[in-house]
């Protein structure tokens, strides 16, 4: 989908990071991911989410993709590719434009969410750094 999230830890312990700090930020990252997956399968159930065959729910899940980058996807890290239909649900496909489906922004909402700051990032963030220093 189309929208990045950006966690910006700053200061002297940041602009060098060694290799346990690196690995205790990815682990936080991967948990942040997974908790936003959860977050976005939990949307897809419920009443008005079209027919319930849970295809695409058990495509979305969080991943590490590279060192200090998580993503949430349909199905990219994992099969290679987003489910064809996932855009469309999701609201930014082009057809969107043209039918009466304007989508119900799964990912979006989640991506707002994390934007917020909540408690729970951040404590997975602290415990992450604490980690590495201890």
């Amino acid at each position: 989908m189309a929208g990045e999230t950006t966690i910006t830890m700053k200061g002297k312990v940041f602009t060098n990071p060694g290799a346990r700090l690196v690995k205790a930020a990815n682990r936080a990252l991967l948990d942040v991911a997974v908790m936003g997956a959860v977050r976005v399968q939990m949307q897809m159930t419920g009443v008005g989410r079209g027919r319930v065959s849970g295809h695409l729910r058990g495509r979305v899940a969080g991943h590490i993709v590279s060192s200090l980058h998580a993503q949430i996807d349909a199905g990219e890290a994992r099969f290679g590719r987003n489910e064809v239909y996932a855009r469309w649900v999701e609201g930014v496909d082009k057809r969107n434009k043209t039918s009466r489906f304007k989508g119900h922004f799964f990912f979006r909402n989640v991506r707002q969410w994390l934007l917020r700051g909540p408690k729970e990032v951040k404590e997975l963030m602290q415990d992450a750094i604490y980690e590495a220093f201890a």
